[in-house]
């Protein structure tokens, strides 16, 4: 094989020039090698001493690798290890070069800026980029030459490389500086020549500096050339010491942009009260759409309102208040349409967490003012209240209610939506008076007797209670509800005679299915069950579609073990009542209760055709199917009605005991994820964490399920009516608790006075517990479950 050593040609050099740059720069991965078997060295060739220097120094730095080519012999088969080192050593000085002066070059990862040489703050015109004293003069070839990488990386004609992201110099924001961290020091000061307009660039500039005199310097350097940059006017005012200097600075300010609102309002600020009153409303001659500049008038009235003074003139003080945001609001809707009454509100509920409640208040006075009259306009401020009431902005809902009621004062709504917020905000006065209000505004509300019958019940006040039952009676002589509800205060109170006499004259005025059917329950409970029979006989006659009616003569029945004369009502109730599910399930269990539990699984399956997805039904059959014997076959029927049911509360909650004890608690809080943190499901992992001895997320979850709910179950959804959750609480509490903790426990549950739950329906409604008290109850039902 002939020997293929020789020196490269002109030509060919400019080929390796090319790729070792490239190297060095870190773009190109290839070898020597790599480059000597893309493009090979044609034999015989001589390299021209006089080429070689005038290339070089157009186009190269006196350290480029291409020297060791023009001075070395290259062998096909030769070790190229120590060029590989060489070009190492070259790649590792030039990334150290690029790493001082804070550029990215082509193919690297973008170095942080540094901070060691100090040339670099000096300003862009001597060293924004290092290498361009470095950069070739023209040459007397004609034929340029093309730039390698690495000058084209030092060459910054149309970004500014900054930290690891770069920013267009004809931008007007610096979006580089937010990716910047805490630790390099940005050379902002040599891009600020190139980029003057960049408002941006001036304010990392003076970040940068440590003393205050620097930074000030920056700022008014920037604004000389971005005299109208509030932004620049705003940091700068912020750095001056002086409440004088300050001044003086931002009227210069006002005067160069006297549009800005902005700085005006911050020259208010650092003026006494009487010349900040003179500024706002001189800025107000010039900028009367500006609503800022209102409502900032309106607070420093206020707050020369609550100064030292007499009663009087604080009153007409404030009075000024209201008159500035009524013309303010006037003249904003007459500039400025488009702001209307949900941005009118926001500045109301801002108003209110800096503590100026009059400003607030008459924000929501004059904005609902303009608001036309028409029916659905109570409903909406209803909303406005609830919403402002969630976010915890109370005087902004009083006001809305105080403005409304005097224009719409039938709304039964707002005095409900009122009574709530008094009910959650207030105090017992304050709710008393209202509701006291609210009945003589609206006599044919309802909800409001009750409520305020419960508020008197509630603070102790039996005949005042009685009293206000007797005048809901007297504006509501047909009421359903205030029978109903004059009847529990009595059996409360223990009267029962009282009750039964208020009973016969509801079901003469009244006559309603409900009445009929408490008349009927109030007899068993006093122990008189031919009595209840004898009412549920005319009540069925006359209401034959009402299913309780026969739930309650089949448990009469059934309570004599009269099985057949209660399988009889049972089955009747379900000819006139086929979609009523607790039907099937009180049968089912007159069935099991005599003995025939095929009878029982026969008449639940049935159900289950009509009721596939009823989760009640379902529970019941895999109980019935556990009584059995059958576990494997329960667990079975589990996972079906699992897949059966939307929304499987009462199943999920079951099928965490049917789990192995090792991925029971792994279980518990997926199916508690999937139920969206139901009541049933919370008051579970409790009990497992109740069970693994982590009492703190036991105590925690205990509290969750007894939370009040008001989200995707529905407004009529709570789970502090499941008694069985307060039951399992108060017994953990019991086991792990102090006193205090387990009186806490009780008070919340009188409080809530739950009355459903799968145990405590049950505990309750038992003949023998008709009339105890909900504490009764609870001892009652905790005790059941332990």
């Amino acid at each position: 094989m002939p020997d293929m050593r020789h020196f490269a040609s002109a030509s060919s050099m400019a080929s390796i020039e090319r790729w070792a740059s490239s190297v060095t720069t870190g773009s190109h991965s290839e070898t020597v090698e790599g480059w000597l078997s893309i493009e090979p060295i044609a034999e015989g060739e001589l390299l021209q001493e006089t080429d070689v220097s005038n290339e070089t120094e157009t186009h190269h730095n006196p350290d480029n690798v291409s020297r060791f080519f023009r001075t070395h012999f290259i062998n096909a088969g030769d070790d190229f290890t120590e060029v590989n080192t060489l070009l190492e050593s070259k790649r590792e000085l030039h990334r150290g070069d690029v790493k001082i002066l804070g550029l990215t070059t082509q193919g690297s990862a973008g170095p942080k800026i540094q901070q060691y040489n100090p040339g670099l703050k000096r300003g862009l015109s001597e060293n924004i980029v290092e290498g361009s004293a470095n950069a070739p003069a023209e040459s007397a070839n004609p034929v340029r030459k093309k730039m390698r990488p690495e000058q084209m990386a030092r060459v910054v004609s149309d970004t500014i490389v900054v930290g690891q992201a770069s920013t267009p110099q004809s931008g007007s924001s610096f979006s580089a500086q937010k990716q910047l961290g805490p630790d390099p020091v940005v050379n902002a000061n040599a891009a600020a020549p190139h980029l003057e307009q960049n408002i941006d660039i001036w304010l990392a500039t003076a970040d940068l500096e440590s003393d205050l005199t620097a930074k000030q310097s920056i700022l008014r350097e920037g604004l000389k050339q971005n005299p109208r940059s509030v932004q620049l006017w705003q940091n700068l005012a912020k750095m001056e010491t002086s409440a004088l200097d300050a001044r003086l600075l931002l009227s210069r300010a006002v005067e160069t942009i006297p549009s800005s609102v902005e700085l005006r309002l911050a020259l208010a600020r650092v003026e006494t009260i009487q010349n900040a009153k003179v500024k706002l409303k001189r800025a107000l001659n010039n900028l009367p759409n500006s609503h800022e500049l209102w409502i900032a008038l309106g607070q420093l009235l206020e707050d020369e309102a609550n100064l030292d003074q007499t009663e009087a003139d604080k009153t007409k003080a404030l009075v000024l208040v209201d008159q500035t945001i009524d013309a303010g609001i006037k003249a904003v809707r007459l500039f400025n349409p488009t702001f209307g009454r949900t941005q009118w509100l926001m500045q109301a509920e801002s108003c209110e967490r800096l503590g100026k409640f009059r400003c607030c208040q008459a924000i929501v006075k004059f904005i609902l003012a303009i608001e036309n009259v028409d029916e659905a306009q109570p409903a909406v401020w209803s909303n406005v209240m609830k919403t402002s009431s969630a976010r915890g902005m109370v005087v902004t809902a009083r006001a809305v209610f105080v403005h409304a009621s005097k224009v719409y004062p039938g709304s039964q709504s707002l005095w409900e939506n009122a009574a709530s917020l008094e009910k959650e905000h207030g105090t017992k006065q304050s709710l008393d008076a209202l509701l006291r209000t609210a009945v003589l505004q609206c006599p044919h509300a309802e909800g409001l007797w009750l409520m305020a019958a419960k508020q008197k019940l509630r603070a102790g006040d039996v005949h005042a209670a009685r009293d206000v039952l007797e005048h809901a009676f007297v504006a509501n002589p047909g009421s359903e509800e205030m029978w109903l509800a004059a009847v529990k205060l009595e059996t409360e109170n223990g009267e029962h005679d009282i009750a039964r006499t208020l009973l016969v004259r509801a079901r003469t005025l009244a006559n309603t299915e409900r009445i009929w059917m408490k008349s009927a329950v109030l007899e068993r409970q006093q122990g008189r069950p031919s009595i209840a029979l004898e009412l549920l006989t005319i009540a069925i006659f006359k209401f034959p579609n009402f299913g309780k009616l026969y739930m309650i003569e089949g448990q009469i029945h059934q309570s004599q073990e009269n099985f057949d004369q209660a399988r009889f009502s049972f089955v009747r109730g379900l000819a006139h009542c086929t979609n009523m599910p607790t039907l099937w399930i009180l049968l089912s269990r007159l069935e099991e209760a005599d003995g025939q539990r095929n009878r029982a699984h026969e008449l639940l399956s049935r159900a289950l055709t009509i009721h596939p997805e009823n989760e009640s039904i379902w529970a019941e059959l895999i109980h019935v199917e556990e009584a059995s014997g059958g576990t494997d076959l329960a667990q079975a029927m589990l996972s079906r009605a699992l897949r059966q049911c939307r929304q499987p509360y009462l199943l999920w909650a079951m099928s965490i005991w049917y789990e192995p004890p090792e991925t029971r608690m792994k279980w518990a809080l997926d199916t508690l994820s999937k139920s969206k943190d139901h009541p049933l499901l919370l008051s579970a992992v409790a009990r497992l964490y109740w069970a693994e001895r982590e009492i703190g997320k036991a105590r925690m979850y205990f509290e969750r399920s007894v939370l009040h709910w008001d989200t995707e179950l529905g407004e009529d959804f709570h789970p502090e009516d499941i008694g069985d959750s307060w039951a399992w609480w108060l017994n953990f509490e019991r086991e792990y608790g102090t006193v205090e903790q387990q009186k806490k426990v009780r008070d919340k549950c009188i409080t809530a006075r739950p009355r459903h739950g799968p145990i405590w329906q049950a505990t309750a409604k038992d003949t023998w517990n008709l009339g105890k008290s909900t504490e009764d109850i609870l001892d009652l039902v905790a005790k059941a479950l332990q």
